[in-house]
């Protein structure tokens, strides 16, 4: 269960952006979310899901689609914020298991390909090619994906997967979950495992497996923001954290985001 935390309201240095996504309404018991739902002290601004306004942009991260769809230094000139969608590196599109947004490589990234497949990669390209880093937006998601393994013997990263894991109870989508019904396998026994290379978590249950973001990774991204100079953070989506704090808290992922971004704020007055 996670622990109770708290937030001093306050408007951070390093914004917030926090998405909903559109079709959260129409999701049926505790997935359902309203704009009653939302709490305003915990975001700088909030977007619905495929609405954007010209001073920022949302794009896909990983070098080989950036390389392939943006001029960045262009994008970087018109633009007052990149919004870096640092996730879906892996899913249950691959014959195996992958993390979702892994921080960096890991033991098991043994081809070029998937060494490139993390966010530490990722920002280092946008950096590269021209992206001012204060302009760049991590992008963290409150959601996991999911596999079903080939062999319930073999859970680790990479392991071989068949088709996509189980849906979630109130998402409805094979191969994705809500960080809520992460929790609820959580309670019920699936066996978690820390990756220390990658700074991330995955957790499995005979043949299911799920890679996906708790307190500990977000924390850990949010502190690369710092390390690194970066704008601040996004959160994709508000609407899939524990927003009704069945668990614990409301909101923990994105409490864990504003704590982390209040920090940095005051380490950088000292």
């Amino acid at each position: 269960m996670e622990s109770e935390a708290t937030v001093t309201p306050c408007s951070s240095k390093k914004p917030i952006f926090a998405y909903v996504s559109s079709w959260a309404a129409h999701r049926s018991g505790r997935g359902k979310f309203s704009i009653s739902d939302i709490d305003p002290k915990l975001c700088d601004y909030l977007l619905y899901a495929f609405f954007g306004i010209s001073e920022k942009v949302a794009v896909a991260a990983s070098e080989s689609r950036a390389s392939d769809s943006y001029d960045i230094n262009c994008i970087a000139r018109h633009v007052d914020y990149i919004l870096l969608m640092t996730y879906d590196y892996n899913g249950s599109w691959d014959s195996h298991t992958g993390h979702n947004a892994p921080l960096y490589a890991g033991l098991t990234d043994t081809t070029d390909d998937q060494q490139k497949l993390n966010i530490d990669h990722s920002v280092q390209h946008w950096l590269q090619e021209g992206a001012p880093s204060h302009k760049l937006i991590l992008g963290v998601p409150a959601y996991g994906r999911s596999f079903r393994l080939t062999n319930a013997l073999g859970y680790g990263v990479r392991a071989p997967s068949d088709e996509a894991g189980d849906a979630g109870p109130y998402t409805k989508e094979a191969g994705f979950l809500a960080y809520y019904e992460v929790l609820d396998n959580l309670q019920n026994g699936w066996i978690k495992v820390k990756d220390d290379k990658q700074k991330v978590p995955y957790a499995y249950s005979d043949r299911q497996w799920m890679s996906y973001d708790d307190n500990e990774s977000i924390a850990n991204k949010c502190k690369y923001v710092g390390e690194h100079e970066l704008g601040g953070v996004m959160m994709w989506s508000i609407d899939m954290d524990d927003f009704r704090g069945s668990l614990g808290c409301k909101y923990p992922l994105l409490l864990t985001v504003n704590q982390c971004m209040q920090l940095l704020e005051k380490a950088s007055r000292l």
